[in-house]
């Protein structure tokens, strides 16, 4: 029923070449995590013009770069979200790509998982105390089962896209690149640079 949205290294980087020098300076990564309101910065990236445009990026700073089809599905599916304009430049001539991509925030946060079936580990890191918990193998609780959103992110794990089947479907129909899809059940939670203690 429910997916793991995420995107390859291959797709991360491809279109993010540059970016306004204006943005760094003005970008608030915990609010940009966060349900709060936040006005996304004007974003301009060039790509290289024998390359295939993608319909969906991520920028390393977490920002989804997402097509206009693929926004239309979002629409189409009341996913709750801010968009706002990127500007694509070719960059050989800097000729641009007019309304191709929108910058792609989920706003949808919620306490996704069942705390009893969810399995959970505790992790250490040389530069970080002291140990944290994180869920690691996935379970939905019976308040988004019985009512199931579209997309949304987990308050437990915010960096997490969770889809759902019908979305997932639409997606796959239209042709959209740029996205995989796990399903949920065979998902596990690793984090990259930090050692499992136990699992709980």
């Amino acid at each position: 029923m429910f997916y793991i949205y995420e995107l390859g290294s291959k797709q991360r980087s491809t279109i993010a070449q540059t970016i306004t020098q204006d943005f760094m300076p003005n970008f608030d990564a915990y609010t940009w995590w966060s349900d709060e309101p936040y006005r996304i910065p004007p974003l301009a990236f060039t790509v290289d013009r024998e390359k295939v445009l993608l319909d969906c990026y991520r920028w390393p700073g977490g920002i989804e770069l997402c097509s206009e089809k693929l926004i239309a599905i979002y629409k189409q599916f009341q996913v709750h979200m801010d968009i706002s304009p990127v500007s694509i430049y070719y960059s050989d001539n800097h000729e641009e790509i007019f309304g191709k991509y929108q910058a792609f925030r989920p706003l949808n946060f919620l306490d996704g998982l069942d705390s009893e079936k969810t399995e959970y580990a505790r992790y250490r890191s040389p530069v970080r105390t002291p140990d944290f918990t994180k869920p690691r193998k996935l379970v939905m609780s019976k308040a988004i089962l019985s009512d199931p959103p579209a997309l949304f992110r987990l308050k437990e794990h915010r960096s997490l896209i969770i889809v759902h089947t019908l979305l997932k479907e639409a997606i796959d129909k239209n042709g959209i690149t740029g996205i995989n899809f796990i399903p949920l059940e065979e998902f596990i939670l690793e984090l990259s640079g930090f050692e499992v203690i136990r699992d709980s």
